[in-house]
């Protein structure tokens, strides 16, 4: 029983991490360049590419409630 419960566990916390991934990669990418495109404007590719938002933004914590990243130190 109690080894039941740690397989559940496992695979349901396995199963969380792929959703979250799956959020934070396409959504995010989605999410993000809409952000950029409402910031600067037009992002030239150079800037995607090199995932400029990346570097300026040290604290970047994906936030589910409103399926956005929170930007704490955004330059």
């Amino acid at each position: 029983m109690e080894l039941e419960n740690k397989l559940e566990n496992n695979i349901n916390n396995e199963l969380e991490k792929e959703q979250r991934n799956f959020f934070d990669t396409t959504f995010g990418k989605i999410i993000n360049k809409a952000l950029d495109f409402r910031v600067k404007g037009n992002v030239t590719r150079y800037n995607r590419e090199s995932g400029y938002r990346n570097k300026r933004c040290f604290n970047r914590k994906w936030n589910k409630r409103w399926f956005a990243y929170s930007n704490r130190m955004c330059c």
